[in-house]
């Protein structure tokens, strides 16, 4: 290979680097679709006013969910519908009783996320936000006996934490992976931690 067809290379690579890498800077309108893994964690639960509160784990689960968003130079902001599902778990208190929990949300969130380029292709970003979370559980007590059902019903403000990768597989679609930590105010302290992929059409 002559010395003038190897720089022909590398500067024609140069410029498709560059005009990707552009291409990709620019402010876009996108749409995406993500699947989750839950781990639901642990949260506060009683059956009525006069019952002790336990602290029961919910266990894992899953969940899906659909975003669209909006590039501002570095920013993003986004509009998320999500569902979560988890259980039904079973666990056990230190006093013996025993319980099957079962946990479904609703969420709709709007997020906030900074960008960071590390390649042409690849980028970090980190944010957050909040919205409202819409959770039903149910919780039958197995032991002791007679067994007993309760069922929660609550609407909230939840807030969340978010880090991610996002990787470029052309001008237009991307697949991309996070770690999430939710947390929402229904008067239980409830909290779970969710790893998210998936992927993203921009426009």
């Amino acid at each position: 290979m002559s010395k003038e067809y190897r720089k022909f290379v590398i500067a024609a690579q140069v410029v498709l680097g560059l005009s990707f890498s552009n291409a990709c800077a620019q402010d876009h309108t996108y749409v995406g679709l993500r699947g989750s893994y839950v781990n639901a964690g642990t949260t506060d639960t009683q059956f009525d006013a006069v019952s002790p509160s336990f602290t029961l784990d919910y266990g894992n689960g899953f969940g899906v969910g659909a975003d669209i968003g909006r590039t501002f130079g570095a920013f993003r902001a986004e509009l998320e519908i999500a569902h979560l599902r988890v259980g039904p778990n079973t666990d056990a208190t230190t006093s013996g009783a025993t319980f099957e929990l079962s946990d479904r949300y609703w969420m709709g969130l709007l997020g906030g996320y900074y960008d960071f380029d590390v390649s042409p292709v690849v980028t970090l970003y980190l944010g957050g936000g909040g919205g409202v979370v819409v959770r039903n559980a149910d919780v039958v007590q197995l032991t002791p006996l007679p067994p007993r059902t309760a069922a929660l019903d609550k609407t909230s403000f939840g807030v969340f934490g978010e880090a991610g990768v996002d990787v470029a597989l052309s001008q237009s679609v991307s697949l991309f992976a996070a770690f999430r930590y939710l947390e929402h105010n229904d008067s239980l302290s409830t909290s779970s931690s969710n790893v998210w992929a998936g992927v993203r059409k921009r426009f």
